[in-house]
């Protein structure tokens, strides 16, 4: 059959062993020993009988035939080494099925008549019914060796230069990464476009500013600086900014383009790091509450909101979960996550809890880097000392991590991934939340389309919607214990695991302890009203000392009805919100209880005042120090007492000042004589040596 479809075609020794790659003396042999058929033909040169042998190219092996039809097919000729590459993949029988194919074409081609197209469809039906081929396929066959020659009749190939095609240069391969790595993310066709642009601009005058070409001055520039190395030098220099005139040849090009490098330029570092950057696999902690984890997260569902005027929104959990058990040792819904979400998660993780077996203190605290988990009330960052009433204990007031010895991890911002905890969370939003009623993904594109708004709020008006305090029930009593029994693979439960490991910490701050140090923190001045916090003024009857005084105030945000006083390093009290009295038909009992504090008052401060003025000397008085008491006993001078020496004082004194105003003095000059002159007798009197 193969030799009915080859038409009688010859080459002379010298194309001969061209097309076998081998020397036309090593040909003549091979005719000699009957492995080429040739005839011979008159010429002036040859054997001694005038004729030179022309060998038959049927009787070359198939890889030669088809280098011949190749060679001699001009208008398509076959990249170097494409055929070759070909039979790699494909071996002898990928050859054979090549040939074959080109033999049917050129019969098919040699049955068209352009003046009669139906006798041309009839021959062409024939011919595809003669080699059992189907007549799509025959023409497909045809149109493609008249677009592309023998190339077009080949099987795909995956060749190792795929994506850079010998018709687009170093220098072009350069431009189309650069316009495609642009923050703009150029589409492949417009990036197409601006190459073919670039290539009929610069024309030949590319290549002088190619630092792929060794004559240029951007080579010689590159190599000062240590970088032309990087480069390789271009084999077609002189050619200009060679391109690729089909778009599909661009295309394959740009899909060749590594994954990630497109990923970086197009998306920026963070979308990179998310899904190309190596990760490490962490081990799992020891010991329960060794590690605990903490986030935030958006639940996929809608829920009302009954405390905001029945408002349609998403919900959010806190969540504390054990790094070596996966369990949710400590969580809470809300509406706002925020710092004190985040602490009363905390706190109920550490105590324990009826129906629980989660408690205890963890060694570190793996969480977010968030503005809400490095607040100073739950990190913490300076030290203040106080005493708590019944606790008597020192401990810092700022900071409730620093408080409890818990060491801090803040993971890389913006990196999900290294928080496993997310991992949880999606589990449990793939396995429970999207079960419930009013599911809505957790992306607009997830988003189910039926779920609008509308529909929403007629969910919501039927009934159809949770509440926010259901969800919160539902979460407790169903989700987090179905989550902790759940056997993931072959491994454990998370409650199975955490009743095995041994806890990391024995130690269990008591109630009170955990009650204080949760609390919100405020400087506050002392008024005589009392101190204000908000719209509200806060009393305690021990407040009234500390008029005109900053105190540190300590209260809880869901509970405001009482609030606690720090003043510096001591416990207070704890002062209520003050209740108002009438301004007119007040009760009696409250304005006489009102009264006697007010009386009481003043004669707490009268009496400190007079208790100051009798401890101080009175002999540190002007004018009448010699009539102030002095105890002369205690100064050791014969027993003598404060009344015998005053009583004596008296009396020369009131002699001596008369006697000087008769002799003419003054009686301010007389007195201040006769003080001076007792007083020195006074101290004479003091050191022993009175007469």
């Amino acid at each position: 059959m193969e030799n009915e479809m080859e038409a009688e075609q010859y080459v002379d020794t010298g194309t001969a062993a061209r097309l076998l790659g081998t020397t036309p003396r090593r040909v003549t042999e091979m005719i000699a020993d009957g492995k080429l058929v040739a005839v011979g033909v008159d010429g002036n040169r040859g054997g001694s009988s005038g004729t030179r042998p022309m060998v038959a190219i049927a009787s070359m092996p198939l890889e030669a035939r088809l280098e011949y039809v190749t060679q001699i097919d001009t208008l398509h000729p076959l990249p170097s080494g494409m055929l070759a590459a070909y039979r790699d993949v494909y071996k002898d029988k990928g050859l054979q099925v090549l040939w074959r194919r080109h033999q049917i074409v050129l019969e098919a081609k040699a049955e068209a008549t352009f003046a009669d197209y139906k006798k041309t469809t009839a021959a062409r039906e024939q011919i595809a019914a003669k080699y059992g081929i189907s007549t799509r396929t025959l023409y497909r066959w045809v149109k493609a060796y008249e677009s592309e020659g023998v190339a077009g009749l080949m099987d795909k190939i995956e060749q190792s230069n795929k994506g850079v095609p010998k018709a687009m240069c170093l220098f072009a391969q350069d431009y189309a990464k650069d316009r495609m790595f642009g923050i703009s993310r150029r589409t492949r066709s417009a990036a197409f476009d601006d190459l073919k642009k670039q290539s009929a601009e610069l024309g030949k005058r590319a290549c002088a500013h190619c630092v792929h070409n060794a004559e240029s001055l951007v080579r010689r520039e590159f190599a000062l600086g240590g970088m032309a190395e990087q480069y390789t030098l271009c084999d077609q220099p002189g050619g200009g900014l060679i391109v690729p005139q089909s778009r599909s040849t661009f295309n394959r090009f740009v899909a060749s383009i590594p994954a990630d490098e497109m990923a970086y330029a197009r998306h920026g570092k963070r979308y990179w790091e998310a899904r190309y950057m190596p990760k490490a696999d962490r081990e799992r902690p020891t010991k329960a509450n060794e590690c605990w984890f903490g986030d935030h997260h958006m639940i996929d569902i809608m829920v009302i909101d009954e405390e905001h005027d029945n408002a349609i929104i998403r919900p959010w959990i806190t969540v504390w979960s054990d790094a070596a058990t996966s369990c949710l040792v400590g969580f809470c819904a809300t509406t706002n996550p925020n710092s004190t979400a985040i602490t009363e998660s905390f706190i109920r993780a550490i105590v324990r809890k009826p129906n629980s077996e989660f408690y205890g203190v963890p060694c570190y605290a793996y969480m977010d880097n968030g503005k809400d988990y490095r607040s100073k009330k739950f990190e913490g960052e300076r030290e203040v000392e106080h005493v708590l009433g019944r606790l008597n204990d020192s401990m810092e007031t700022v900071g409730i991590l620093r408080q409890l010895g818990v060491a801090v991890i803040h993971a890389l911002p913006y990196k999900a991934w290294s928080k496993p905890i997310e991992r949880i969370f999606g589990t449990i939003e793939n396995r429970w939340i999207r079960e419930l009623p009013g599911w809505v993904g957790n992306s607009p594109t997830a988003r189910p389309e039926v779920m609008t708004n509308a529909k929403l709020r007629h969910m919501a008006e039927n009934g159809e919607l949770l509440t926010f305090r259901q969800f919160a029930q539902i979460f407790r009593e169903q989700i987090a214990p179905a989550y902790h029994n759940e056997r993931f693979g072959n491994e454990q439960s998370p409650i199975e695991r955490y009743r095995a490991l041994p806890k990391a910490r024995e130690d269990m701050p008591s109630w009170d302890v955990l009650d204080f140090i949760r609390q919100e923190s405020v400087s506050r001045k002392v008024f005589p009203r009392g101190i204000q916090l908000g719209k509200c003024w806060y009393w305690h009857d021990d407040l009234r000392r500390l008029v005109d005084k900053y105190v540190t105030v300590r209260y809880d945000k869901e509970d405001m009805s009482a609030v606690a006083i720090v003043d510096g390093k001591r416990f207070i009290c704890h002062a209520t919100v003050k209740e108002r009295l009438a301004m007119v038909n007040a009760d009696p009992e409250k304005h006489a209880a009102h009264m006697a504090l007010q009386r009481s008052t003043g004669h707490e401060v009268t009496d400190e005042i007079d208790k100051a003025h009798r401890a101080v000397d009175i002999g540190l008085r002007k004018r009448n120090a010699i009539y102030e008491p002095i105890d002369l006993a205690q100064a050791g001078y014969q027993g003598k007492t404060t009344t015998e020496y005053r009583r004596a004082a008296k009396s020369k004194a009131a002699l001596e000042k008369e006697n000087r105003i008769r002799s003419g003095e003054e009686e301010d000059a007389a007195h201040d004589a006769v003080l001076e002159m007792y007083m020195q007798l006074g101290r004479e009197m003091l050191n022993g040596g009175a007469k």
